[in-house]
Order: structure tokens, then sequence, then C-alpha cells
């Protein structure tokens, strides 16, 4: 086979394969998808200050726009969020950005993702309660049974 040949076989098969990258729906990219979910997420979550001064109970969650796990577990965070999320406040922090640095001492952050699961306001104390601290991938229905305690406390 002749170089020229050889040569056209591969442009051939590059704009063949370039195409049907081309072609995929959005959704066949599931790393796109769940960096599209971490940020809705994270544009969509209630202001840390005004879940700590609020009575209800908060989840917070510590996580990095480059961490996989944090990502793959958006679509789980965005199901709790739509079905709890009138009786739970939802933080997500962003280690990397300075300005929450204190929380991230704070909550004694090593490893993202990172929940801190704070109970509703002691009206005793005028503090929340921190119920337990979750690090790392947790199944669907752990992450709703942890939830589902949370508004039990």
């Amino acid at each position: 086979m002749s170089v020229r040949r050889m040569w056209s076989l591969f442009v051939v098969a590059s704009v063949a394969i370039a195409i049907a990258f081309m072609s995929l729906p959005a959704s066949a990219s599931p790393l796109l998808t769940e960096f599209a979910a971490l940020k809705d997420l994270a544009s969509r979550s209630v202001e840390y200050g005004r879940a700590i001064s609020d009575s209800k109970p908060a989840l917070v969650e510590f996580y990095a726009d480059w961490c996989n796990i944090c990502r793959a577990m958006a679509p789980t965070m965005a199901h709790l969020h739509e079905t709890y999320g009138d009786r739970v406040n939802f933080v997500m922090l962003d280690i990397d950005d300075p300005s929450v640095q204190t929380q991230v001492e704070e909550f004694g952050v090593r490893g993202v993702p990172h929940y801190a699961l704070i109970g509703e306001l002691n009206r005793e104390t005028g503090d929340h309660d921190s119920l337990t601290t979750l690090v790392g991938r947790y199944p669907d229905f752990v992450m709703e049974n942890y939830v589902a305690q949370l508004l039990d406390s």
C-alpha cells in the first residue's frame, strides 16, 4: 500500500471519528453533565452564614471543581436538594475558595467531598448540633437515609 493511500485512509478515518464524536448528545458525556450539575448545585445552595443562623438543619458539602467524586455525587445531591430543600439547608463550599478556609479548618476537612450534617438550632445554646461527617462517595439510598435522620434529630 502506497503512502498516499495510507494517508487518505487516515484522513477519512479521522473525519469519520470527528463526525461521530460531534454527533453525540450532551448526555453522552457524563463528566460534562456531572460538572454542570455540580455548578448548578453550587449556584442554588444556601449561603453558609444564612444556613447557620436559620433554625433548619443543614447539609454542608465541601467540594472542589476538580474532584471526580464530587462531580459523580452531584446528581444524588441534586435529587436530595429537590426532595428535602424546603426542610434542609443545602450549603456548598468550594475548598479552593480562600473565603471559606475558616470553615474548612472548623470542620476539619481533609478530603472531598466532605459532608457535614448539622442538626436544628439548639435554642438553649444558640448553636447547631453537629450530627455526623461523611467523606467520599456514598450510594443514593445511604445519603437519603442520612438526610432523613437529620430531619428526625
